[in-house]
């Protein structure tokens, strides 16, 4: 295993790093019984499981791709935490669980919501990735009340907090302050409560923190994304969040911007770094403006001066001279 700094904790394992005579064993006891409290089972000779766990309070997100395999679980109810499960097989792959009566075929991005307590069954047939988090019951269930109601219950993959929750924590950092990683895991709840369904009294701030802050970090993304395209604008962020424009702008109205105002710093700031590392060295401004979306260059040297209280040049000029 590797152990990575960083408030998240990552930790990495891969069968692949085990010795090939004691491969199952050591793979059994390490990650089956200390790790999962979860029985093992290969389904083929040739089996490969990889993992990558990022742990805080209250929230472990374990991110997991192996060829075909069968879950049991717990292996111990003693060691069993009364955590909730919320797990989902990414695109293009597929499981099936089953719990307390109740099956699932997880395909598609579906997800659902699980018992870590109580005896479960998953198992792929084909070489599968999934994404699972454990959640502490105590914080979650009052944000979802009938909790025995909402397990093992279909989530679509199409249902917003559930597409913004994986696109959220696709860009998770492993370094965070202590009180960034509350912030996220704030947010993660909010998401999973949303797509579960919350109750009556939850679901007002449930929308109006994670579900909010979740659809700016998206927006953000996407402009970072399409710095290049000189025509990108709020409609065409809107369509891709499947929002309406005005409700793109109030994300950004809220916390004291304008969507053009992030996406003019953002090109700003993309320029200002190339020209500060030395990258591109041989293209010009305008040339490295123009890929980075100005369109005018007028407009991009007024701008930039603006912002950063000196010329293009002045930042090429002091970069070329501390190399």
């Amino acid at each position: 295993m590797e152990q990575r700094s960083g408030n998240l904790g990552t930790i990495r394992f891969s069968s692949d790093a085990l010795a090939a005579p004691m491969r199952l064993t050591t793979l059994r006891e390490k990650i089956g019984r200390k790790a999962t409290n979860t029985e093992l089972v290969p389904l083929d000779d040739h089996f490969r499981l990889d993992l990558s766990l990022q742990m805080t309070p209250g929230l472990s997100i374990m991110r997991g791709s192996n060829t075909p395999f069968r879950f049991v679980g717990p292996i111990s109810r003693a060691r069993a935490t009364d955590d909730l499960l919320f797990l989902w097989a990414e695109d293009r792959s597929e499981m099936r669980w089953s719990q307390g009566g109740g099956d699932i075929h997880l395909r598609n991005g579906i997800a659902t919501l699980m018992g870590s307590e109580d005896h479960r069954v998953g198992e792929n047939t084909r070489t599968a990735s999934y994404t699972t988090l454990s959640l502490e019951r105590a914080r979650l269930a009052p944000m979802i009340g009938n909790v025995d109601g909402a397990r093992m219950r279909p989530v679509s993959a199409d249902t917003e907090p559930l597409r913004l929750l994986k696109h959220y924590l696709n860009g998770l950092s492993d370094t965070l302050s202590a009180a960034m990683t509350e912030t996220v895991v704030t947010h993660v709840y909010d998401l999973v409560a949303l797509a579960v369904g919350t109750t009556r009294d939850a679901a007002d701030l449930t929308s109006k923190r994670g579900l909010r802050l979740a659809r700016l970090d998206a927006a953000r993304k996407l402009i970072r994304a399409n710095l290049w395209d000189q025509s990108y604008c709020v409609k065409d962020a809107a369509r891709k969040l499947g929002l309406s424009p005005r409700t793109v702008q109030m994300l950004f109205q809220d916390e004291g911007t304008t969507f053009s105002a992030f996406l003019l710093a953002q090109r700003l700031a993309a320029v200002r770094n190339q020209l500060s590392n030395g990258h591109k060295a041989t293209s010009s401004i305008s040339t490295i403006a123009f890929e980075s979306g100005f369109g005018d260059l007028s407009h991009f040297n007024h701008a930039f001066r603006r912002a950063y209280g000196e010329t293009p040049s002045d930042v090429r000029a002091r970069a070329e001279m501390s190399h």
